[in-house]
Order: C-alpha cells, then structure tokens, then sequence
C-alpha cells in the first residue's frame, strides 16, 4: 500500500481496481497542495464525492477529507481545471506493471490523457488526445525522452532490473 516511500506497481494494480469500481466518474474540481501534490474532486454516483490525491514520483490514493486548499490555486492547477472540470472519467489503466497510471477524460468532443508517474523523478502531464503534451507538472529532459508542452508523450522505458 502506499507508504511515504512510494508504491510498487503491485500495489498500483490494486489502487487502480478500487478506482475503477467507483466508475462512472466526473472531475469536479483540481487542488494543488504544494509543487508535487494534486488532488482530483471526482462525483461519482448517487452524489458520492471522492478525492484522489496524486504525488508525483510517490503514490496516488483516495483520502477521506479534503485539506484547507491555498487561497489562491496555482497555475497548474488552474489549467487543469480549464481542460478537465465537468469531463467524464472514460477509463482509468495502469502502464503495464510500472508505476504510471493514465486516466483519459471526456469533455465535449475531446479526449485528454492525465499521466500520473508515480516513480522517482515521476510527473502529472496533461496531454491531448493524440498525447501531445500540453502541460507537464514538471518539464524535465532526459536522455530517452522530453516531457515538455508540445511534444508527443512518451512512456519511460521500464527498469528490468526493477519489479516496483
């Protein structure tokens, strides 16, 4: 389960089951508590409120209350609240067994893609539905990719000698 330390891929499956069976979803409204921690206000059915607390590079789980927000939300936050609030949570996956979950979000007529990357150096992109970046958490460039606004989002190679 998660722990200050993070969550294996393992205990993501588990996480993601959970979410899933709260389905059909709808983003309400996104928190930002600090640089590396968001919160999704979902409405699921018959009035159920839930609350999805991402930190990337760490974990992701459902938490009971709502901490006091900042009074004024930072621009993150904002812009996914321009892109996702009153969408339809159509799916929720998990990457394989690695620590990146994807949950694509109807609104209109598009679809956005929210990547959670739950690892070390991990990040929350918003991405269009061709996973154009449109606004990473973080941008970060390495080696193998860019997490960048504009172009294409790409998952990370998985560590073979990793079973997190």
């Amino acid at each position: 389960m998660a722990t200050s330390q993070g969550m294996s891929g393992v205990d993501l499956i588990a996480a993601v089951t959970e979410w899933k069976r709260e389905m059909p979803l709808w983003i309400d409204k996104v928190y930002q508590f600090n640089p590396r921690t968001v919160v999704l206000r979902l409405n699921g059915e018959d009035r159920a409120k839930h609350n999805l607390l991402v930190e990337s590079g760490k974990r992701a789980y459902f938490i009971s209350a709502l901490p006091e927000p900042p009074k004024m939300p930072p621009s993150f936050a904002m812009l996914l609240r321009k892109y996702l609030r009153g969408g339809r949570v159509l799916d929720i996956r998990q990457h394989g067994i690695q620590r990146i979950v994807t949950i694509d979000v109807g609104k209109r007529d598009t679809v956005y893609h929210l990547v959670f990357e739950l690892f070390d150096e991990g990040n929350i992109v918003l991405c269009e539905e061709d996973y154009t970046i449109i606004k990473p958490l973080l941008h970060h460039r390495f080696r193998e990719r860019e997490v960048v606004p504009g172009v294409e989002y790409t998952y990370p190679e998985p560590d073979p000698t990793t079973f997190s």
